[in-house]
């Protein structure tokens, strides 16, 4: 017999407002209590620790306009599928320190030399629900329609918050597994914009977030998209077997 579950814990996003050569996309998102077992092809989504053992991360912020802080990530595409998502393991401490809904956006850029950007493949603008982000478990971004990436090239995401909101902080892991030098974490300071064409992503966190790709829709998440008056409207449905 099967049973539906509607999931409450999904964020809308629609992105009216493009920078020239970016696609628009839509995304849904939801919390996962582990990484899929099947369709990731890049998964470092592991939690590094301190030599005292306490779990090491890096806070996502915006206060004001004198307390901010985003954060990116390089990978080379190891693929010659398209990325159908991104998800993106959160740390232990996270606890109530996100207890207010937040805007947010993520950008998909492509990197050159120096991990400067060349292009930006999309951007993704969506609120962030405080019944999303939860310790221990994976904030997955699931794109509407899949990101036609390059195998064996430089890539990178940028997770920003857009709206200013006091004492609301996302505590994302580190990750304990080395990426190698062209595939790490950076922290910025300063500005909350998307990081334009010769800007470049840093290296501050060698060993990079600890996060995930998929290269198909994670099977559990089916998702139903209506336009209505340029507004992307999402509902998320899950379907479940039972025996």
């Amino acid at each position: 017999m099967k049973t539906l579950r509607i999931l409450p814990a999904l964020a809308l996003l629609a992105l009216p407002i493009l920078a020239p050569g970016t696609t628009a996309r839509a995304v849904v998102l939801s919390s996962l209590s582990s990484v899929p077992t099947e369709n990731v092809n890049i998964n470092i989504a592991t939690q590094a620790l301190t030599a005292e053992g306490v779990a090491r991360n890096a806070e996502v912020r915006y206060y004001n306009a004198e307390n901010l802080r985003t954060i990116t990530q390089t990978f080379t595409w190891n693929s010659t599928l398209n990325m159908t998502g991104i998800g993106l393991l959160i740390a232990p401490d996270q606890g109530s320190k996100f207890s207010n809904n937040q805007t947010y956006a993520l950008d998909i850029q492509e990197l050159g030399t120096g991990r400067t950007v060349t292009s930006n493949i999309a951007t993704v603008e969506f609120t962030l629900t405080s019944s999303l982000v939860a310790a221990e478990k994976l904030l997955y971004f699931s794109f509407d329609s899949p990101l036609s990436l390059m195998n064996t090239q430089l890539y990178g995401f940028n997770l920003r918050p857009t709206q200013a909101v006091n004492n609301n902080r996302l505590s994302l892991a580190v990750s304990g597994t080395p990426t190698g030098t062209d595939s790490v974490g950076n922290i910025r300071t300063g500005t909350v914009a998307s990081l334009v064409a010769g800007e470049s992503y840093g290296n501050q966190i060698p060993d990079g977030f600890a996060f995930f790709t998929t290269t198909a829709p994670v099977p559990e998440l089916g998702v139903t998209v209506a336009l209505l008056g340029g507004a992307a409207i999402l509902a998320a449905l899950v379907l479940r077997r039972r025996k």
